[in-house]
């Protein structure tokens, strides 16, 4: 695999975490694909490298129109009942 070498905490585990998380990866399923590779990290730690590169990495984001609307398919509950 191409992160064999890599050494827990280095710089190039942390630039793999956050490029999965930008091209898409979730918060919680990062970690979990070092977990494979037995490169042990936490979501918290993913989260904070990815702060760290927002702040020195500010966009400025341009609106744009699309004609399709994402829907979100899960189902909040209140007391055991959906609403």
């Amino acid at each position: 695999m191409f992160l064999r070498g890599i050494r827990r905490g280095s710089s190039e585990l942390k630039v793999v975490a956050v490029l999965l998380y930008a091209f898409g990866l979730s918060l919680r399923k990062t970690p979990g694909f070092f977990w494979l590779l037995s490169e042990p990290l936490s979501k918290s730690s993913v989260q904070d490298w990815m702060k760290k590169v927002e702040a020195k990495l500010r966009f400025e984001p341009v609106q744009s129109w699309h004609r399709a609307i994402a829907v979100d398919e899960s189902v909040v509950k209140c007391g055991g009942r959906p609403l």
